[in-house]
């Protein structure tokens, strides 16, 4: 297929990309807003951001001059991923100044981390001296992500008196087929180690086969796949979250509202705040989506 094709095509995607842009959308907080005295933010210098694709990637542009990582590299996707693209043109064409909200490019951010660790590996090896200040040591980051599997929150249950003995039950309906899921699929056969409320809150590590395994997981994952993973992880406080993403197991908006069961009965017991609420829920369905969002692939006619 030929690059004015390929690009007919993430055209025909743009409609689909409006319609999950909605997905990304955050209420705004005015608490402890002022905007008096403020200087004004830079205005954008370009006109026009869009996916061009050619026979071998996608590249966004702004006004024809490709967009960079915070590395430097190109920001070039698979074939596979032309409604990425699309998004990711679509999350530039929206903005009026230079002045970034963390949350306004989050599928930038994320492809940009993927596309940064493949190259730091590229360009260091899997075997380099461990740097955290830089946040590019692939395995460094997968070592930093094993302790959320032990204070996993699908692993975290509440006493069984706590709110009538609801949220208990609840939590032993939703929680316990995910973790079996989980088990049967990576833990070769051992048991997660879960807290139980009515015995405190202080809980144990996994066993150093289930770490291992788990570290053998991450490393099985593709650079989008372990950007997508990490994003998770840290959105949800949930290692097992982010296995339900990665493998399809479960849609992101479910994932969201599984992880916040008892977000959901402390709402419902002491009231709505409504500034508070609404954002930490529109964060979070906009963290796990925008990593659903990432790895997915389409039509192999693009490769």
């Amino acid at each position: 297929m030929d690059g004015d094709t390929l690009a007919s095509s993430i055209s025909q995607n743009a409609e689909q990309a409006s319609k999950i842009a909605d997905t990304f959308s955050t209420p705004e907080s005015t608490t402890g807003d002022n905007t008096k005295n403020q200087v004004p933010a830079p205005k954008r210098f370009w006109k026009n951001a869009k996916a061009r694709a050619d026979n071998h990637n996608i590249h966004i542009e702004l006004d024809g001059r490709p967009l960079r990582t915070p590395l430097g590299q190109k920001l070039r996707l698979p074939l596979t991923k032309p409604t990425l693209g699309a998004l990711i043109a679509q999350e530039w064409d929206g903005l009026v100044s230079l002045k970034v909200k963390p949350h306004a490019l989050p599928l930038t951010g994320l492809a940009s981390r993927a596309i940064d660790l493949e190259e730091s590996a590229k360009k260091y090896g899997p075997q380099r001296e461990i740097n955290l200040s830089d946040g590019m040591d692939r395995a460094a980051v997968s070592r930093t992500l094993i302790p959320y599997l032990d204070t996993d929150t699908l692993l975290v249950f509440a006493p069984k008196e706590e709110y009538y003995g609801k949220l208990r039950q609840a939590q032993e309906e939703q929680y316990r087929p995910v973790i079996q899921w989980f088990e049967e699929k990576f833990t070769d056969g051992d048991k997660l180690i879960w807290l139980d409320g009515d015995n405190g809150i202080l809980g144990g590590s996994q066993t150093s086969k289930v770490t291992k395994l788990a570290l053998k997981y991450l490393d099985s994952l593709d650079y989008w796949q372990f950007a997508a993973f990490e994003r998770t992880v840290l959105s949800a406080r949930s290692f097992i979250a982010g296995a339900l993403l990665v493998e399809g197991k479960m849609e992101s908006r479910d994932i969201a509202a599984l992880v916040s069961l008892e977000n959901e009965f402390q709402t419902k017991r002491w009231g709505h705040i409504e500034e508070h609420h609404d954002v930490e829920w529109a964060n979070l369905r906009r963290q796990l989506a925008s990593a659903a969002v990432l790895i997915a692939n389409e039509s192999k006619v693009y490769l």
